[in-house]
């Protein structure tokens, strides 16, 4: 429920900085959720994305591989661009990007 709380928040907000700030919670915290799986060591692949292993025909370990690479592309991209954003002269630098409204 709670990516579809931020999905739909996503689609509404229209300023960067809010949008990259729930992008890199929500990541965090999926971060911190497989950290205490393997403080648990717990070490089966993860479920995160159902059954899609069932219904691609893959293997689970590479469904969970590609939910932890899209997980890492998500939190260190939504980091990255925080970092980037919040630097001086960062914000005219997009906006000088970005089409004027």
């Amino acid at each position: 429920m709670l990516e579809v709380v931020v999905a739909v928040f996503l689609l509404v907000q229209r300023r960067a900085i809010l949008s990259l700030a729930a992008i890199a919670w929500l990541s965090t915290l999926f971060v911190l959720y497989r950290v205490g799986l393997w403080s648990m060591d717990f070490h089966a692949p993860c479920r995160c994305l159902g059954g899609a292993a069932d219904w691609l025909g893959i293997a689970p370990e590479h469904v969970s591989t590609f939910s932890l690479v899209t997980l890492a592309y998500f939190m260190c991209g939504s980091y990255a661009l925080l970092g980037h954003l919040l630097l001086p002269g960062a914000r005219r630098r997009l906006a000088d990007c970005l089409p004027s409204s």
